[in-house]
């Protein structure tokens, strides 16, 4: 019996989630109804190449915007419903209120915060769809589905005044300046990357805008993302149109 009562007392009370929706006002709404499950999918861009000899290789991409979808429904007037989670001083009484708050974050174009109490999640997102309406005949509540979709701020970089080039005197040719390739040129490229700077096997790559992010010694000195930042490979100088 003692061992009983010890398990009990290590178990403790089982944890419930709350779920709320802070708008860009500051503005937080608690859900009246804790939805039955939440989940976040989280995955990357990755991409499938095939190197000459070797094979498919999947080339990992960077990390895509995290998403959250929650279903649930919300009583019509919850003044009197004894099964809703939340506490009664944060109710709002009405689901057209909660219906209302949650149309306004769409539209508004800003990003809301996603939190889930007990659960760790909190998490800077926007509204991508919002869904409601009666179902089966019961005219006491909204039945709804939310999807959310990750916010990751851009920071716009400043740009720096560019001084008036000073044109030449008449009579006075200049010679054209060599084109430099350093880290950070764009270059158009028309030939094998590959996955090492000494590497024998490559993919071709037709014709297309790749960014040099790192430059090095070997037989492919050039390392090149695409446009989008998808990892290209290592490439030599007579890759480069």
């Amino acid at each position: 019996m003692a061992k009983r009562k010890n398990a009990k007392k290590a178990t403790g009370k089982r944890k419930t989630v709350n779920f709320f929706i802070t708008n860009h006002k500051n503005k937080t709404a608690e859900l009246p109804v804790a939805p039955s499950a939440v989940k976040i999918r989280s995955e990357t861009g990755d991409s499938v190449s095939t190197v000459i000899g070797l094979g498919e290789i999947n080339r990992i991409g960077g990390q895509k915007l995290k998403s959250i979808s929650i279903s649930g429904f919300l009583p019509v007037n919850s003044k009197h419903i004894p099964y809703v989670t939340v506490r009664k001083k944060n109710r709002w009484k009405l689901a057209t209120s909660y219906i209302t708050f949650l149309k306004n974050i769409e539209k508004s174009k800003k990003p809301c915060r996603f939190l889930v109490s007990n659960a760790h999640i909190s998490l800077k997102m926007t509204i991508s769809a919002f869904e409601y309406g009666m179902a089966d005949g019961n005219a006491d509540e909204y039945q709804y589905t939310i999807e959310f979709k990750e916010y990751r701020p851009i920071k716009a970089e400043r740009i720096h005044k560019v001084s008036k080039k000073k044109h030449a005197k008449k009579g006075v040719r200049r010679s054209k300046p060599q084109h430099k390739i350093n880290r950070g040129s764009k270059v158009t490229v028309n030939g094998l990357a590959y996955l090492s700077k000494n590497a024998t096997y490559g993919v071709q790559i037709r014709k297309q805008t790749c960014k040099i992010t790192l430059v090095s010694k070997g037989k492919h000195p050039y390392y090149v993302v695409n446009t989008s930042g998808t990892p290209m490979g290592w490439i030599s100088r007579s890759a480069m149109l």
